[in-house]
């Protein structure tokens, strides 16, 4: 997040440098406060996330998208999701908050 900048212009901001897709908000989900991470040059930070649904606003097309922050892109179904080993914790919470369509604050 920019200084003066809306959680909202961030993610449509991020969204788009991190994938090439131009998104525009639907609803806001949750917030999660809870979680802690630790970079690569060993600062460990404790990070606030805003959940938000989106919706891209044109054709998606992400075939051959890539930069230095996003490693790999793809479409995966609710199964799938369920089987990628490389889900944080942090992320299996929120996708399963999600898909149960029942999200508790206090995270």
């Amino acid at each position: 997040m920019e200084l003066g900048e809306s959680s909202v212009d961030t993610l449509i901001r991020e969204f788009r440098e991190e994938t090439g897709i131009e998104v525009d908000p639907i609803r806001f989900l949750n917030v999660y406060t809870n979680f802690e991470e630790v970079y690569p040059n060993g600062d460990v930070v404790q990070t606030v996330v805003m959940l938000y649904e989106m919706e891209a606003t044109g054709n998606v097309e992400i075939g051959d998208f890539h930069n230095e922050e996003t490693l790999r892109l793809g479409f995966f179904s609710k199964e799938e999701i369920q089987d990628l080993e490389t889900l944080s914790p942090k992320h299996r919470l929120m996708l399963d908050e999600y898909f149960a369509n029942n999200f508790k604050m206090g995270h």
